[in-house]
């Protein structure tokens, strides 16, 4: 049976057309803040976000179970208060990048109650989605998007708040973009599971404050432990100086939208840039984007840290 929703009842507006902008302007945005020393977040919102800021029960199979896998075992308590703050980020966000194909989607909530596979068939309908995801489109993942959907359209995001794409963040690891940026800083901050990244960072005399948070709870290793709410509340509590426009890369899962913007709120300029981390290092955790905006499953090398710093060595040493 499909589960239960702590939704409303009352239909929302549907979702004007909204411009996306290209992902060169966002880069110039976030050169401007690092310039000026000015804080800024840019945080990407995604199923699990729009899971999450829906609240549901904890005991729905489908739901509640899919909760668990980022966090394991929490509590109704501690899954409302990280709602309150993932929607908080996205109000307070300097950019908000957005699918596309889900925030132009035209989704009732009274199809939320429809059977699996009408359900499914309900949002490929409604979604322009990916061909490899539509494919591939099972129950939980449908009604994922089409949650998501719905809290698109529920004042989640201010009509003022510039928009970019979902994978911009690919977009600006495949210019160069971020590894220009940190390697023009002085000291960068990493919030990531990736301890390679700072003994990376570190070989090329990168100074970085590196924060390490654990792996989602369904890919957990050998000593595991729990990201939210207990690593979180650490981090949070350790994010208290004024970071004057230091830039900080993050990749931290739905808690990352509120590192991101606690550290915007410090002065600091917060990306979310979540699985690029992964592809830094060679790790493909994202083989839908890979074949949508590259054309094949495989991660391509020049997503690689490695190859790319050592391209911007080469190009000082011309």
């Amino acid at each position: 049976m499909p589960p239960r929703s702590r939704h409303s009842h009352e239909e929302p507006e549907p979702t004007p057309s909204l411009r996306i902008l290209p992902s060169s302007l966002i880069e110039e945005m976030i050169e401007k803040s690092l310039s000026n020393q000015e804080g800024l977040s840019l945080i990407r919102i995604g199923d699990g976000e729009g899971v999450t800021i829906a609240k549901p029960l904890l005991t729905e199979s489908v739901l509640g179970d899919y909760i668990a896998s980022h966090f394991g075992q929490i509590s109704q308590q501690d899954l409302d208060r990280l709602a309150t703050l993932t929607k908080q980020s996205c109000l307070n966000a300097s950019i908000v990048g957005v699918r596309p194909d889900i925030i132009g989607g035209d989704f009732h909530e009274r199809w939320l109650k429809l059977k699996p596979n009408d359900l499914i068939n309900k949002v490929k309908e409604v979604f322009q989605l990916r061909p490899a995801e539509k494919e591939r489109l099972g129950y939980e993942a449908a009604l994922r998007l089409a949650i998501l959907g719905l809290e698109m359209r529920k004042d989640l995001i201010p009509a003022t708040t510039p928009l970019a794409s979902a994978w911009c963040h690919y977009d600006m690891s495949a210019s160069g973009f971020l590894a220009r940026m940190i390697v023009s800083q002085k000291s960068v901050g990493i919030i990531s599971r990736h301890t390679e990244l700072h003994n990376l960072l570190s070989a090329h005399d990168i100074k970085t404050d590196f924060y390490e948070v654990p792996s989602r709870y369904n890919r957990r290793g050998e000593g595991w432990k729990q990201h939210y709410p207990a690593r979180f509340n650490e981090i949070l509590d350790s994010l208290r100086i004024r970071f004057n426009g230091q830039l900080f890369l993050v990749g931290a899962g739905i808690c990352g939208k509120t590192y991101c913007n606690r550290i915007a709120e410090l002065g600091g300029i917060g990306l979310d840039v979540g699985s690029v981390l992964d592809g830094w290092l060679g790790l493909n955790t994202r083989p839908l984007v890979m074949q949508s905006k590259f054309g094949a499953d495989m991660l391509p090398k020049e997503l690689t840290l490695a190859y790319q710093l050592e391209r911007l060595t080469k190009l000082d040493e011309q």
